[in-house]
Order: structure tokens, then C-alpha cells, then sequence
């Protein structure tokens, strides 16, 4: 985008309006009971999209935490899951690899990793009987990304008990182990 034509693009491009749409189209894809192949290509576009311009448009961030739509998916955390918890597997990768790009990306002052790692800590017990490797193997990268994160800031490091409790996970993931 460094040539004219592609200055002139980006200059003119309402990266907000964008924006919502792509929420828009996702909210409303990963809504459906059954999703057909061009639904899964609007997915995997409209993420691509939303990437690229909280990559380049990070001040947009804050509209992504605040996300909120009538209907089934209403809220960011609302998608974040149903994409990671989609039964097309297809989904539920390009959700893992879009989230985890953006929790290597944004800045702290977007700290779209504690967002992401609170959520999936959260939300952890819910994964029993869905299909949910994606979700579980990006935890875990997550969780190795804020340690990494921690070992450079040292003693400037956020408590991780402040995201998530890190004994309470392990209980729960010691009780999943059992369970099978």
C-alpha cells in the first residue's frame, strides 16, 4: 500500500464503518445452527479484515471490547467463543490464529491478551463437550506469551492473578484429566 493508488485507498477508507461491518458479518455467521461453505469463507474474510485493521487502526480496538449487537452473539466475548467453540473446524482455527495474532501484536495499552486470557480462563470449564482444541491450544499459547511477556518486564509484570486464577485453572484442568 506504499504506492499512490494504495495511499489514496487507505486515506479514503472509513476503517470504523468497516469495522462494524465485519462484527456485523461474524455476529451473524457463527449465529447460524448450520453453516454452508460461503458462510465459513465470510468468516475467515471478515477476520482477515478485522486483523488488518486493528493491526493498523489500533485506536479501533476499544470498539472491539465494547462490541455489542442484538441476537444470538451480543457482545465480543460472545464471538470470540462462538468462534472458538464452532463446530466447523475450519472456524474455529481461523478464530485461534486471529486471536493469537492479535494477542502478539497489539500493545499494552489495547492488551488484547489479557482480554483474551481472562476470557478463556473463564470461560474454561464450558469446553467439556464441544469441540475445542483450538480454544485449549490457544490457551495455552496465551498463557506462554504473558509468562514470556513477564519474564522481560520482571518486576513490572501485571499479577497473573488479576486475569486469571492460576490455581483454580490447574484444579479444573486436574478434574478434566480425571473426568477422562
Amino acid at each position: 500500500m506504499k504506492s499512490p493508488e494504495g495511499q489514496e485507498v487507505m486515506l479514503n477508507t472509513d476503517f470504523e464503518t468497516l469495522f462494524d461491518k465485519m462484527m456485523q458479518i461474524l455476529a451473524v455467521c457463527l449465529s447460524k445452527p448450520v453453516m454452508i461453505f460461503e458462510d465459513k469463507s465470510l468468516v475467515e474474510n471478515a477476520l482477515s479484515i478485522l486483523v488488518g485493521i486493528l493491526l493498523y487502526r489500533k485506536n479501533i480496538y476499544s470498539r472491539f471490547i465494547s462490541f455489542s449487537a442484538q441476537g444470538k452473539i451480543s457482545s465480543a466475548e460472545q464471538l470470540c467463543l462462538a468462534g472458538l467453540l464452532c463446530h466447523e473446524e475450519k472456524v474455529r482455527a481461523d478464530f485461534a490464529q486471529s486471536l493469537g495474532v492479535l494477542a502478539l501484536n497489539l500493545s499494552q495499552e489495547q492488551n488484547a491478551l489479557y482480554f483474551l486470557l481472562g476470557l478463556l480462563a473463564r470461560n474454561f470449564a464450558d469446553i467439556s463437550n464441544k469441540p475445542s482444541r483450538q480454544f485449549f491450544e490457544l490457551f495455552n499459547r496465551l498463557i506462554d506469551l504473558k509468562a514470556r511477556r513477564d519474564s522481560l518486564l520482571g518486576d513490572f509484570a501485571e499479577d497473573s492473578s488479576a486475569i486469571y486464577n492460576p490455581e483454580e485453572l490447574l484444579n479444573l484442568i486436574i478434574d478434566k484429566i480425571k473426568q477422562q
